[in-house]
Formats: structure tokens, sequence, C-alpha cells
């Protein structure tokens, strides 16, 4: 397999590479009675998404950031999240002997991705629609939005925001550094370069989180209490 993203795609197509690694794509298509070209037009989706990744975000108002946050890094995490920890399982069946880590990997990689989905879902349901609440009512201010600024402040998200790096570094440190070689079976070079790309993605993530995400979010909060606190002064 030339490139390791035809097995999440074909995955997503009810095809389990781990059956068909003595096939050729084509045959295995041909098998399940799937459209090659479904597979190569996902792929190429997915392609697109790590080529954004050298894109300059600092450009982007913050409802903008949220949207592409949710429509790229958070869409690929929920399908992929879910992918990686059954191919860990399965490698670690076939191959646990040959690569022992991957039983302890299993079981850490499985409390990770339960809490980061949790750390997704919180991002989608309170923090991204409160900032584009906040950047729409700092040009258009309305007065019921005082009581969600009150209850929520991105402070609070600040505090709580979970620190998934540090869960990486040790599946990495796990997986010695992602390193693998020619010796290696198909199965776990696959699955290490997926873990790889996910690290990829989420760093990407959290730089914009970090750095220019809520920076930029924090400037509108500010100025639409200091907008509160003029109107107080005039009452």
């Amino acid at each position: 397999m030339e490139n390791h993203r035809y097995a999440a795609v074909m995955f997503q197509h009810g095809i389990d590479f781990f059956d068909h690694l003595d096939q050729t794509l084509d045959e295995v298509c041909r098998t399940k009675q799937v459209s090659i070209d479904k597979i190569y037009d996902q792929l190429a989706r997915t392609e697109v998404l790590f080529r954004h990744m050298e894109e300059d975000f600092r450009h982007y108002s913050p409802g903008r950031l949220c949207s592409y946050l949710q429509r790229s890094h958070h869409n690929y995490s929920q399908v992929m999240l879910p992918i990686i920890q059954h191919h860990i399982e399965r490698t670690a069946r076939h191959y646990g002997k040959e690569y022992p880590h991957l039983h302890l990997l299993s079981n850490i990689f499985d409390t990770f991705r339960r809490d980061f989905l949790i750390h997704i879902g919180y991002e989608n349901k309170v923090v991204f629609p409160y900032i584009k609440k906040l950047e729409h009512h700092t040009m258009q201010f309305a007065h019921d939005f005082l009581l969600q600024v009150k209850e929520f402040t991105l402070d609070t998200f600040i505090l709580r925001h979970a620190h998934d790096d540090d869960d990486m570094l040790l599946i990495r440190s796990l997986t010695n550094q992602f390193k693998t070689d020619s010796n290696d079976h198909i199965a776990y070079r696959i699955l290490i370069k997926e873990l790889e790309d996910f690290e990829q993605d989420l760093k990407l993530h959290s730089l914009i989180e970090e750095k220019i995400l809520i920076p930029k979010a924090q400037k509108f909060e500010q100025l639409l209490k200091k907008k509160v606190q003029e109107m107080v002064r005039m009452n």
C-alpha cells in the first residue's frame, strides 16, 4: 500500500485492510463491489486537510476559525479516532508478540480517545458557539447576551483546556518516536503513520486555538465588557 491513508478510507467503506493484505486496491474494490473512484476521491479530500496545514490562519476571524476547526480537525478526529483504535487492537492481536507495547498502547489510546471526543464535544457545543456570539454581539450588542458572558468566559475554557499534547508525548515515547523500518509488518507501519498524522493534526489544532483563536476572541470579550461598563456608568 503506497499511501497509508488508504487504510482509513477503505475502513469507511466497510473494508478492513487487514483482511486484504495480499491484494491490490483494485482487486479489493472489485471483490467488495466498491467504486475505486470513490476511494480515490475520498483520499484526495483527506490529502487536502494536510495541505491546508501550511495555510496562514492569522487573517481569519474568530468565527471563521471556529468553523474551520469544526469542519476539518474535529471531523477528522471523529473519523480517525475509532479507526486508529481498531487498527491498534487488530495489530496487537495479530502481531502482539513482535510488538508487545501495542497492548499498553491500546489502553492508553482508548482513554485518550474518550477524553478527546469529550473535549471536542465541549468545544462544539459550548466554546465555539460562545466565540461566534462574542464576535456578533461585539458589533451588534444585545442585552440578552450579558447573562451568557456572566455564566461562561474564555478564562473558564482556558482553565479546563485539556493538554492533549501530553498524551501524545506518551504515545510517541511508547512507539519509539513513531519510527519504523522496512522490516516492520505493513500493518504496523500503517498504524504508526496514522498516529503520526493524528499528532500532526492535533499540533495544528492546538496552535490555532492557543496562539490565534483564543487571543482574538479574548479581545472581543474585553471590548464587550468595556461596552457594558460604559453603559453602567451612563446609567
